[in-house]
């Protein structure tokens, strides 16, 4: 399995929602990349779910700085469009950042 991690500040979070008696909360983080001397800002468009989901929910804004570890799922719409999901599996919510004293909160 191929872990990969994120680190970023949340620029889009939606509401909570339950789905099959599951907590479920989506949110974006944008990333600028540079081609040819262009900013160019990539959103990636991620998912958390259950105790995860709950507690960002509670905590996390628009502007919280965290690190996700995520897996990438890949699903074929009816219509045979492909799609990839960024499925949270751990997280951490960095309070205070850039401040004297950090303060973290592990998710």
């Amino acid at each position: 399995m191929l872990v990969q991690f994120i680190t970023g500040t949340i620029r889009q979070i939606s509401e909570l929602t339950e789905s099959n008696d599951t907590s479920r909360i989506q949110f974006s983080i944008p990333e600028e990349r540079y081609v040819k001397g262009e900013t160019r800002t990539v959103w990636h468009n991620l998912t958390a779910w259950g105790k995860t989901a709950e507690r960002l929910a509670q905590y996390a804004h628009n502007g919280t700085v965290v690190t996700c570890q995520f897996r990438l799922d890949y699903n074929t719409a009816s219509n045979g469009n492909r799609y990839t999901n960024l499925t949270v599996t751990d997280l951490e919510m960095h309070a205070n950042y850039g401040a004297s004293q950090q303060q973290e909160a592990a998710l």
